[in-house]
């Protein structure tokens, strides 16, 4: 049973089709890693969800209801990339202020605690660094005891021994039964992460799918290349290949079944030397989709 939703939804901002017809749900306890380029409709899916704007057609809904219902809101929590806090305000008075918005609320020092930031109870917001301010964010978007936490790139700035302790206690939401969306350039947060991948590109979903099934998928094209005497049409021949190119002196193969290439192209080439192979990652894959979006708007 799903706890948020997106159902045929689509938005415009005048001429500018931000979304198209975008499908998608949550379930507790479920992570969604939402992936695009910049431009690609992530920030426009994610206010839908909170309630910021509404959509064009179709629906949005947290737990059956409007998001932009109060007590929709109630149950979410949010890191965003842009967002604000009073400078003059400590952190823990930050906090104390915005706890009052939720009927079920972690106490100050225990929302700073998951967000490894209990240090910076007392400092002044104005004096926090870039890092600082992204964990007292997360403390802001968990003080509520959200049912669904929304993830906006929400480890910048942070140093690599608080970024692993965040990344683990969203881990733990996650096992709890928040619903989690995560959008993040850092493709390992949503690997490590995600239940499953949603790839946006100009507004249309252009992949869906479980990230085991992502993993074990046989469809990522691998590089091979060596030294060889045969020619590129004999080359292209080979199991799976689907490019021959040129580079640095070896023959480059882009092959959707690499061991089965490999194998033929020794019992072919006895003298194919100087060997190399790179198995092709689901971040290889996400990342070519991504690249196909760029390449699109030029």
């Amino acid at each position: 049973m799903s706890f948020a939703r997106w159902d045929r939804v689509s938005k415009r901002y005048g001429a500018k089709l931000a979304l198209d017809d975008l499908t998608l749900e949550i379930a507790p306890g479920e992570a969604l890693a939402l992936l695009g380029a910049n431009g690609a409709g992530k920030t426009t899916a994610v206010h839908l969800l909170l309630g910021l704007i509404a959509p064009d057609s179709g629906a949005v809904s947290i737990a059956g209801k409007n998001p932009q219902l109060d007590a929709s809101r109630a149950q979410m929590g949010a890191v965003l990339q842009v967002a604000a806090l009073p400078e003059k305000l400590s952190v823990a008075e930050v906090l104390a202020q915005h706890a009052n918005f939720y009927p079920h609320r972690y106490a100050v020092a225990e929302a700073l605690e998951l967000a490894h930031a209990s240090k910076l109870s007392s400092q002044r917001c104005a004096g926090l660094s870039g890092g600082e301010r992204r964990r007292v964010e997360f403390a802001l978007a968990v003080i509520g005891k959200p049912k669904l936490l929304i993830l906006d790139e929400p480890t910048t700035g942070v140093d690599v021994p608080n970024r692993r302790a965040l990344l683990e206690t969203i881990a733990e939401f996650k096992r709890q039964g928040t619903a989690l969306v995560l959008t993040t350039h850092i493709l390992a947060e949503a690997e490590a992460l995600a239940d499953r991948v949603a790839v946006l590109r100009a507004g249309r979903m252009v992949l869906h799918d479980q990230m085991h099934a992502l993993r074990q998928s046989n469809t990522a094209v691998s590089q091979l290349a060596g030294i060889t005497e045969l020619t590129d049409a004999v080359l292209l021949t080979l199991p799976g290949v689907q490019q021959v190119q040129k580079r640095r002196g070896k023959t480059q193969l882009s092959s959707t079944h690499p061991d089965a290439c490999l194998r033929a192209w020794l019992a072919k080439d006895s003298t194919l030397h100087a060997i190399e192979v790179n198995a092709s990652s689901l971040e290889d894959r996400i990342e070519s989709l991504l690249r196909e979006d760029a390449s699109d708007e030029n």
